[in-house]
């Protein structure tokens, strides 16, 4: 399963931000955004983990492939206010919520295969 790191997340938000170019080759933000975007990013995922959305640790450098796009959606609103982008809230509004969506989804309990074994009385 693929992981990514929290330096491309925070990329990653950045860039649906607008903040930076996704077809540049420069993918490195300066040092004070990035410090602002990984402050950011952080309590994000805090948040989702206390909420139960994210099973991994939040501190940790390697998310789930599976989450990493939802959380994508997710944070890239939240980091708007601090970089001055209100005017993506048209398209990153619908996003959240789709990102929220996928999380609530990858949450629910999943079908393993095994059979329930029950017990009669």
């Amino acid at each position: 399963m693929a992981t990514y790191k929290r330096d491309e997340l925070r990329n990653a938000v950045l860039t649906e931000n607008g903040v930076l170019d996704g077809q540049s080759t420069q993918g490195n933000p300066s040092p004070e955004d990035a410090k602002v975007a990984d402050d950011l990013c952080q309590q994000e995922l805090e948040y989702l983990f206390g909420e139960g959305l994210i099973p991994f640790d939040p501190d940790s450098d390697a998310i789930p492939g599976a989450y990493f796009r939802a959380l994508v959606w997710y944070i890239a609103p939240a980091l708007m206010p601090a970089f001055g982008t209100s005017s993506r809230v048209a398209t990153l509004g619908p996003l959240q919520i789709l990102g929220l969506q996928r999380l609530n989804r990858l949450k629910e309990f999943r079908y393993m295969g095994s059979t329930q074994q029950s017990e009669y009385f």
